[in-house]
């Protein structure tokens, strides 16, 4: 059974018993000298379990400790007072906070640039959808779709955001609730940003069937499934119908092809517009998007309360 035994503050030493490479001892053991290694193991956890109740009391001492083996027979132990370490960044709707009270900051920024029964402005609503449905009441508060998000004093003097809903009503919603509902820590740097960059590349390369598709559509007379508002130019937005998700048909293109996203050929468009340099991959890509997607015009409100699928986009370059 492997031990592992912190000799020194916040290092963990492996200790194989049968190894013959001992901590305790520099060097190479040959097969006679093992037992002895076996016999230092098995005296100096005897030790260890006596001392452990007087240890366990101090955490400048001892800072995690966990059974290892059936039974529990082996202790991982890590000495040495506690470190702490930088908190993980949070990721909403693409925007990266350092921490909470960051997060809380930004609503409170929002609520203050827009008056009571107010829309909120555009560029601020995929980040509150996003937020919103961290909170443990979302689909009640979202019932029949939300068509807007506007804001309110209320009678104790407070501001709060307010879900305009499609069913003709409003209702209230935490943003506070919601940022302390938020697993911690949503971690930003799960999405490389060499994969930001290619994802918005591929987005970008895509863009001439997506306005030809909503083009087309627009003649019709439409009506959102989510929010049952009519559809028009200003207030729609092109989806791609699940499963095949945009995500999903690029991480099938990219697992297909063998292609590590990490490794593509991004330039700058303008200085702002990232786009595909390989031009074997950018119109193989396009073809890929031509053949397998399938499109749908929804609202752009809509289409922010659309539950979000991850893929496991690692596997591609591990």
């Amino acid at each position: 059974m492997a031990h592992s035994i912190a000799r020194s503050a916040g290092t963990l030493l492996p200790f194989h018993p049968g190894s013959p490479r001992s901590p305790y001892r520099g060097g190479t053991l040959g097969p006679s000298q093992r037992p002895e290694i076996q016999s230092l193991s098995c005296s100096f956890f005897s030790r260890l379990r006596a001392l452990w109740p007087h240890l366990a009391s101090k955490p400048s001492v001892v800072r995690s400790a966990h059974r290892l083996g059936a039974g529990g027979a082996g202790l991982l132990l890590s000495l040495g007072p506690s470190r702490s370490t930088d908190p993980m960044p949070y990721l909403v709707a693409e925007e990266i906070f350092p921490t909470k009270e960051a997060i809380t900051a930004r609503c409170r920024n929002i609520l203050t640039a827009t008056p009571d029964t107010t829309l909120v402005a555009d560029d601020s609503v995929p980040f509150l959808m996003a937020l919103f449905q961290y909170h443990n009441e979302w689909l009640e508060k979202s019932s029949g779709g939300v068509i807007g998000i506007s804001t309110q004093t209320t009678i104790q003097g407070t501001r709060c955001f307010v879900l305009r809903r499609s069913i003709g009503d409003q209702i209230d919603i935490s943003y506070v609730h919601a940022i302390r509902l938020l697993p911690n820590p949503r971690t930003a740097p799960l999405l490389p940003q060499a994969l930001r960059d290619f994802r918005n590349a591929a987005r970008e390369a895509i863009n001439t069937q997506i306005y030809e598709f909503r083009d087309r559509e627009l003649r019709r007379s439409l009506v959102c499934p989510y929010t049952n508002i009519i559809i028009t130019r200003e207030n729609c937005a092109v989806d791609h119908t699940p499963p095949q998700t945009f995500d999903r048909l690029l991480f099938d293109f990219c697992l297909n092809n063998q292609i590590n996203p990490l490794t593509v050929r991004i330039g700058s468009q303008g200085g702002t517009v990232a786009v595909i340099e390989d031009q074997f991959i950018l119109s193989s890509w396009q073809s890929h998007h031509r053949n397998l997607a399938q499109l749908r015009l929804i609202s752009r409100i809509g289409n922010l309360q659309l539950p979000k699928v991850s893929h496991p986009w690692a596997q591609l370059w591990q």
